[in-house]
Parts: C-alpha cells; structure tokens; sequence
C-alpha cells in the first residue's frame, strides 16, 4: 500500500458518506497531496472524480464489456444470497466439480450445521427426511439479513456457508471475464510459485470474507452493503534467480519462500439492489513480476538496520517517493 493508494481510500469513503461535499473538502485534501507529489501510480489524470474506486460497470468497460452484462454477476450473486439452498443444488450439478468431494461434503456439512442451530436440536434424533426438508426451509432465505433473528454462531457459519458460495460461483467457467475484471489471475499457465487450488489445480482464490457491513449516511440514515474479500498468494523470494528457478518449475514450488506476495481484491456491494458499487483491486494480480520486484526491493530495504522510525536503512538503491523520509527531508 503507497499513500495514493490512501489518497484514493479516502476520497472514496469521504464520496460515498457525502456524495454533496458542499465545502470542498475533497478539493482541499486532494490538492494537499499533490503539493507533497503524491498521486496514484499510472493515473494520467488526478481529480477527485478520477480517484473514485470504480463500480463494477465502469470497471468492466475498461474491459470492453457493455453496461448491460455487467449486472450479471451482481444478479448472481442476489440468487446466491436470496436462495442459497438453491444455489447448494446447482455446484452440486456443475461437471467440473464432479471430482471436488471435500469441497462439496464441507458446503453440505456447514449448511446441516446451520440447520441444526436453527432448529435448535443439535441432539442428532431427527429423522433424515425431516432433516433433510429442515436443511431446504432454512437455506431457502437470505441467512445474512436475519438482523435479531440470529445468533453470533448462525451468523459465523451464514459467514463461512457464503465464502464457500462464492468462491464456486467465482470459480464457475462462465465467470473467466468478471475474474479478470476483479483483478484475478485463475490462467492454468502461471507461475508455479502461484498457490495452486485443492479443488481445481488453478490458481487458488482466497475468499476471506462475505460479510454485511451497515453505516450511518450523511443524512444519519443506516445503509447497508456487502463485504467480499478476495486474494491470491505467490510464494515471493529475495533472490530472483531462486523466483525463477520456482516460477519455472526446475525448484519445487514446496520451496520455503522468504515473503508472501497476495494480490487481490475486495467489493463493496448495495444490500438492496446486489449492484457491485465498488471494485477495489490491488495494482497488477498475482503474476504482476513489477509489483513482485516492488514488495523484493521492499523487504531488502528492511534487511539493514534503521537509523529510526522514518529514515529506512538508508540504502538508496530501493528508496521510495513516498516514504516518510522524503516527504520530510526538508527538515534536515
């Protein structure tokens, strides 16, 4: 993460509470920044509109993908939330999971686990039948707008139960483009040090998080939205030529790596409508090799001993623009 990266986080957060910003206090901030030169990485052109974090339309255009099949995958993910019994039954049909047993028997397992805490007999004396009418009455709503309704462990498994849903509706082949929209790398040719898979062999997606968030508007109304993180991870190593050997496969991607490189992504999605209103992607994905150098050169710097908080270890090789030492150079 840079400071434009912070610029951006905070221009956003600020637009989104106060859409109005009568004051121009996102002016302000904006220029406060440029006049210390610090800016987003490849953006030709910085204005408050420019650093907003992207819908998912506007990032599919960026794609060359038209406004009306960018609603698509919001209208996935609404089914996956509504009905998620439904949604169970169809990863249950899709053919390239006809061999992910472990990944269907823990979907299976968390919705039981669900069922049973809802029901509230965890006793095991239920008949299979009943049990199994229980498991479809229960999934067959939207078990993350429960509100009072539900306890913190119904909520903690709606939690991992949806994680696991997405990720197969991530997965699924007919989403290769939104993957590549979001910023995901799933090409069966990628580096082998990329984390593959159990499931399916590619490039492992990590879903962290299907979570709602609510926060008070400008107006002190509650709105509410939800939370989807996503990441992949490289095993990174200080010694490049160490990278390539892993990259190629003349190593073992069993390697012990010196760091880990994650890239991802995380959307912010309206509760009411399931529209993908924020798409926050990380610079390059997972077999981004510049961004890879960046976090190497990051790790080497922080090898030597600083001299204190601000200063870094001093080696001029890999100084950054926008670490605290120059932004306050004047002062020496």
């Amino acid at each position: 993460m840079t400071f434009g990266d912070y610029l951006r986080a905070i221009v956003t957060a600020d637009h989104d509470l106060y859409p109005e910003d009568e004051h121009n206090y996102r002016v302000a901030v904006l220029e406060a920044f440029l006049a210390w030169g610090i800016y987003p990485k490849d953006m030709p052109i910085v204005s408050v509109k420019t650093l907003l974090w992207p819908t998912m339309r506007e990032a599919a255009a960026d794609f060359d993908q038209p406004g009306e099949q960018s609603s698509a995958f919001s209208d996935d993910f609404g089914f996956m939330l509504s009905r998620p019994a439904e949604m169970l039954d169809e990863i249950n049909q899709r053919e390239d999971l006809r061999s992910a047993g472990r990944y269907l028997s823990r979907l299976k397992e968390i919705g039981e686990r669900i069922a049973a805490e809802r029901r509230g007999a965890m006793d095991g004396k239920i008949a299979r039948k009943s049990k199994r009418q229980g498991l479809d009455d229960v999934l067959g709503r939207n078990l993350l707008d429960l509100g009072l309704e539900a306890d913190r462990k119904v909520e903690w498994l709606a939690r991992k139960l949806y994680s696991q849903l997405f990720w197969g509706l991530l997965t699924s082949p007919k989403s290769d483009m939104w993957r590549r929209i979001i910023g995901l790398n799933t090409e069966p040719n990628a580096p082998k040090s990329v984390n593959r898979s159990y499931t399916t062999s590619a490039p492992a997606i990590e879903v962290h998080s299907v979570r709602m968030a609510a926060r008070r508007g400008a107006r002190d109304q509650i709105e509410r939205e939800y939370v989807v993180e996503l990441t992949q991870t490289r095993q990174g190593f200080l010694d490049p030529a160490v990278q390539k050997a892993v990259d190629s496969g003349e190593k073992s991607a069993e390697t012990a790596s010196d760091f880990k490189f994650r890239r991802g992504c995380t959307l912010l999605i309206d509760a009411e409508t399931f529209e993908i209103r924020r798409v926050i992607r990380t610079r390059g994905d997972v077999c981004d090799e510049v961004e890879l150098e960046r976090k190497r050169r990051f790790f080497t710097k922080r090898t030597g001993e600083p001299r204190n908080a601000f200063a870094g270890s001093g080696d001029s090789a890999f100084a950054s623009n926008e670490t605290f030492a120059h932004l306050h150079s004047h002062v020496h």
